[in-house]
């Protein structure tokens, strides 16, 4: 008791002034008594409370710790409560920023740094490749266009200029007539990171060969290729079964086959690859487009 009473009087003199209700008490410089909800109400415009400041080992040397014992972390800066029922010390920690924005960019444009970011994080995707046609002959089928690349990179605020330049990659358009696909374009944030585009779906064949390749993702954290498309199917004597399907990038599925006697089917955004065109009779068939590319931008405040 007697040191409570000296604790309180210490207070009086540091903060300036101290009152009692039943049931509560107060510390503060308006003389102000304690809410009615408190047992104990501190109060000040220009002071905070410093709690005990302990480093992990000295904090796991407290013997008996109390249900809810609260300390300062030094190693962590966190405030650890104490679990008696599981024996355990949780930490409260601030969280390192308040909210995101994203910005997608599906064109061409310019990001805008804003002044208060605190980080920012880029993923980009290359465009699809276009899947090929089937030519004029039965039984001749088309590659589909490979996937666009994928890349993820994180930047601090003060690595990036105040704009950065954004290239959104076009897709592949189809093949026509006896023509291969066209390739995806390439993504870039500026020329920090980007994701290229998947490659056309090779020409006319009645084989079974490869369709084109997926882009690939450079200069980012995180890289990664997109799929190959397929090759198509026939069965010989002039029999297309179908065009191959468009490959697949992180952020798209790659085409479908358009079946026996059709055109392909446009890539998935973003960055499907188009799938290509097969014949059986009649007239040829074009291949399927492949989808466009993405950058997005994501800034933490």
């Amino acid at each position: 008791m007697k040191k409570l009473l000296f604790f309180v009087l210490l207070s009086a003199v540091a903060f300036g002034s101290t009152g009692q209700t039943p049931g509560g008490f107060a510390i503060n410089t308006t003389g102000n008594r304690a809410d009615s909800s408190a047992i104990f109400d501190v109060s000040s415009t220009d002071k905070g409370i410093l709690i005990p400041r302990l480093t992990t080992t000295q904090r796991n040397a407290i013997v008996s710790p109390a249900n809810k014992l609260m300390i300062m972390n030094l190693e962590t800066g966190c405030i650890n409560v104490y679990d008696s029922a599981a024996s355990y010390w949780s930490e409260l920690c601030p969280t390192p920023f308040s909210y995101f924005r994203d910005t997608v960019f599906t064109v061409n444009g310019l990001w805008i740094k804003p002044p208060n970011a605190k980080l920012v994080t880029t993923r980009l995707c290359g465009a699809g490749g276009g899947g090929a046609a089937s030519g004029s002959s039965n039984g001749q089928i088309g590659g589909g266009g490979g996937g666009g690349g994928y890349t993820e990179k994180v930047f601090l605020p003060s690595a990036l200029p105040d704009t950065v330049i954004i290239i959104v990659g076009l897709g592949g358009l189809g093949g026509t007539s006896t023509n291969g696909g066209a390739n995806g374009g390439t993504s870039f944030f500026g020329t920090y990171c980007s994701a290229t585009g998947g490659n056309g779906g090779p020409g006319v064949y009645s084989g079974s060969l490869s369709g084109g390749l997926g882009g690939i993702g450079i200069n980012g954290d995180l890289n990664i290729s997109g799929s190959g498309g397929g090759s198509g199917a026939g069965v010989g004597s002039g029999l297309a079964i179908g065009g191959g399907i468009g490959g697949s990038s992180v952020l798209g599925g790659g085409a479908a086959s358009g079946g026996p006697d059709a055109d392909g089917f446009n890539g998935g955004k973003y960055g499907g690859g188009g799938s290509g065109g097969a014949k059986t009779n009649g007239s040829n068939h074009n291949g399927g487009s492949g989808a466009p590319g993405v950058v997005i931008v994501r800034t933490y405040f």
